[in-house]
């Protein structure tokens, strides 16, 4: 009795919830290969971070696998070598300023007769020689990339900022540690994927087709000309934003190019029920017992129980997996238009195996 009470409960708790019916679609699938990766960063699209000048790193603004964007802030270096520059650097504009302000007062002496021109051109020369010396030092803060029209007063602090999108991949040097016009960070503009493809497929995997790495989807970037040294397997890169550690190895699914259309569903709605792929259709004339209500006296005395019949309009379709993406799995077992339940099969698992319990059970 206490087993098919168990059975009703779970009919009506199945079906207070709104069954998702889907219809079989045809759909292209294109062939899956299941291969080794590993999260790494390309040579060519690494980008090295250099001091320029002699200090001391105070401290980072960023961590590695940071994402920058231009203009962030990456580390800060105390220089006093950039002390003196900035301090030459405005104590020249000031005295060019000066100069300059003498050498129109010494032309309208030298019309008037009371400045030789020899004179003249010695403030002229002394002029000359400023701003070559002011246009060093500007050259040495440009490469710094300081802005040389904000620069009010003199300081011994440098920022480095990043100069695009990238991500922070390694930090050579520590905090408080002394460079000397070294590079103290790498950046990576991408992290790629480098996937190991069997050898049967060289001839198949194009630029383009389409890899996947956990959640992320991204393409094949470039195939490399000749085999691995170590596992003799065609070697394929990939960009990805993969958040996966740098270095690490992963399970990649690379999709070739060619492809095939089948009757298609979603992966939602399979169960394996029975050592058995099946997806649950409609049937019109499938039905369960339910036993009668008795008083528990006279259930005692009757030998045989008395079922009355309850309709379930489910029932498992036996289906074979031929191929599948992300979202759908290609099929055999259902027609292209056909009807079943697409979402949360688990239910009406249940329930089919709660009442055979409640036919089989005593």
């Amino acid at each position: 009795m206490n087993k098919i009470i168990m059975l009703l409960l779970l009919i009506s708790t199945i079906f207070a919830f709104e069954v998702d019916i889907k219809k079989v679609n045809l759909r292209e699938f294109h062939k899956a290969i299941s291969i080794n990766a590993k999260v790494v960063e390309l040579p060519q699209y690494s980008n090295l971070i250099s001091s320029y000048i002699d200090g001391k790193i105070q401290s980072y603004f960023v961590s590695i696998g940071d994402r920058v964007k231009k203009g962030d802030k990456l580390v800060q270096i105390k220089s006093i070598i950039l002390l003196e520059l900035t301090t030459n650097y405005l104590s020249l504009k000031k005295q060019l300023s000066l100069q300059s302000s003498n050498l129109e007062a010494s032309k309208k002496l030298y019309k008037i007769g009371l400045l030789s021109l020899k004179e003249l051109n010695q403030e002229k020369v002394q002029i000359q020689n400023t701003i070559s010396n002011l246009n060093n030092i500007k050259e040495k803060l440009k490469l710094l990339k300081l802005d040389i029209n904000n620069i009010s007063h003199p300081t011994s602090t440098l920022i480095l900022y990043a100069d695009k999108e990238a991500v922070v991949s390694e930090i050579l040097k520590p905090i408080n540690s002394f460079v000397d016009e070294e590079v103290i960070m790498k950046l990576s503009s991408d992290y790629h994927i480098k996937a190991y493809l069997p050898i049967k497929y060289f001839s198949k995997v194009k630029v383009g087709d389409k890899l996947v790495v956990g959640k992320s989807v991204t393409k094949v970037e470039s195939i490399y000309p000749t085999l691995d040294n170590e596992t003799k397997r065609v070697i394929i890169t990939a960009k990805t934003d993969t958040k996966i550690p740098l270095g690490s190895f992963v399970n990649a699914t690379l999709y070739l190019s060619d492809s095939k259309k089948y009757p298609s569903i979603l992966k939602s709605s399979l169960s394996f029920f029975k050592n058995e792929w099946v997806v649950f259709v409609k049937e019109e004339e499938h039905k369960y017992k339910k036993e009668e209500h008795h008083e528990e006296h006279e259930e005692d005395e009757n030998e045989h129980k008395h079922y009355e019949e309850i309709e379930i309009p489910y029932e498992p379709k036996i289906v074979k997996i031929l191929a599948e993406d992300e979202k759908y799995v290609a099929i055999d077992g259902l027609e292209i238009g056909d009807e079943y339940v697409s979402d949360k099969p688990y239910f009406i698992k249940s329930l089919l195996l709660k009442s055979s319990l409640g036919e089989h059970g005593h």
